[in-house]
């Protein structure tokens, strides 16, 4: 790590109220007293590990493990052992909520990440159980303080970046708009926001598809698309379906600008594509990554690569899900406390405090009526291309300072 007294001083915060250390031992989440000798505190991340979109639940595991470790090499939560439970969907979001609950019918969690498209399914449920859910998805309906009280996204809004996005092709003279996103909740925020933003800005979405993440040819929507006259299109897709995508709007033939929302940002392209299928795209979406380095990235990527993850592989995935567990860590040694209405609380009221190993941004943006990742100076845009050696792209210009 850069500082050593930055590690101290976590250390510090960690180790308060020793001789009152807390664990998750109720079925609602909520902290009673216990012993110093083996306390234990869980948390359990789901994810798309395998299957279509397993680019996120890979780097989601991966930095999730680095970011627990090492807040136990400082300390603990409380001084007790933060325990990393992973279950991993297969990417079939059916199967998203069932795993989630058996896993939560053995062990008392203090919080529950859902980290891919079963979000939606499952965050219902945290809710009436009063359970912590810092998660990564970007669903802007999901994360509203009214409906889903204890959940907080570290994950940029779609529906927020796609606003930048479309500005910015508006500003580029791209007026007639196309867009492809995923049939699920987030990609029709997404458009939404698009549609809203295009309209304001004078111009005008003249065709959107929404397609399944398992479809593999996806020429009937490129031609779809390519009929309706539009100058530009916008693809709000993640992982293989957007490589799938850009591989047949390459192979159509159709010369049209290209931008992207924050899904295609966190996508590993250079896994999915040669760089000239992709070259060109101007994308809006974390901070993270692009480059130079803020906040707390080096240190991640520092992290993660001691613990055998690839700290290379999707930044923005990698960066959403190591906040996660680092912004939890906090909240518990903020509140000495694992119960969720009180962690929520904390979050809430302490969203303008800089916490030094957050690699999204200096805070996390969050209040009573915020729980989307928004803080300031954590959305920017950038031109795809090649990684640096670092896994990022070169910034263009951060979009919320």
């Amino acid at each position: 790590m850069r500082s050593r007294n930055r590690n101290r001083a976590l250390a510090a915060v960690g180790l308060v109220l020793a001789s009152t250390l807390l664990a998750a031992c109720s079925s609602s989440g909520t902290a009673s007293s216990t012993s110093a000798a083996g306390c234990t505190v869980n948390t359990l991340l789901v994810a798309n590990a395998t299957g279509a979109q397993s680019t996120n639940g890979v780097a989601a595991f991966a930095a999730a493990k680095a970011a627990t470790k090492y807040v136990n090499d400082n300390g603990g939560v409380n001084g007790c052992t933060l325990a990393l439970t992973t279950v991993d969907d297969g990417s079939d979001y059916t199967k998203t909520l069932p795993l989630m609950q058996a896993a939560m019918a053995t062990t008392t969690f203090a919080n529950v990440s859902v980290n891919d498209y079963g979000t939606a399914s499952a965050e219902p449920y945290l809710t009436r159980q009063k359970i912590l859910s810092i998660s990564s998805n970007g669903t802007a309906a999901i994360a509203d303080p009214k409906t889903n009280p204890y959940y907080f996204d570290t994950s940029n809004p779609d529906a927020t970046v796609s606003k930048y996005v479309t500005q910015y092709a508006l500003s580029q003279g791209t007026k007639k708009l196309a867009v492809v996103a995923d049939n699920s909740t987030t990609g029709a925020s997404a458009i939404a926001a698009i549609k809203a933003t295009a309209e304001a800005g004078g111009g005008d979405v003249v065709a959107s598809v929404q397609v399944d993440a398992t479809t593999v040819n996806m020429t009937p929507a490129v031609q779809q698309l390519s009929s309706s006259g539009a100058d530009g299109i916008i693809i709000s897709l993640y992982g293989q379906p957007a490589g799938f995508f850009i591989r047949d709007l390459k192979a159509s033939g159709w010369n049209v600008q290209r931008y992207g929302s924050v899904s295609l940002g966190a996508t590993n392209l250079p896994a999915l594509l040669p760089v000239e299928d992709y070259q060109g795209i101007v994308v809006a979406g974390a901070t993270a990554g692009t480059a130079p380095s803020l906040n707390g990235v080096a240190d991640m990527q520092a992290q993660i690569k001691s613990t055998g993850g690839d700290p290379n592989t999707s930044v923005i995935s990698l960066s959403s899900n190591y906040a996660a567990i680092i912004f939890l860590a906090n909240a518990i040694n903020g509140t000495k406390s694992t119960d969720g209405p009180t962690l929520a609380k904390y979050l809430e009221d302490h969203g303008t405090d800089k916490i030094p190993e957050n690699p999204l941004a200096a805070t996390t943006g969050y209040s009573a009526t915020n729980h989307q990742m928004t803080a300031p100076g954590e959305i920017s845009s950038s031109t795809e291309g090649p990684l640096d050696a670092n896994g990022q792209l070169p910034r263009l210009a951060i979009l919320n300072p």
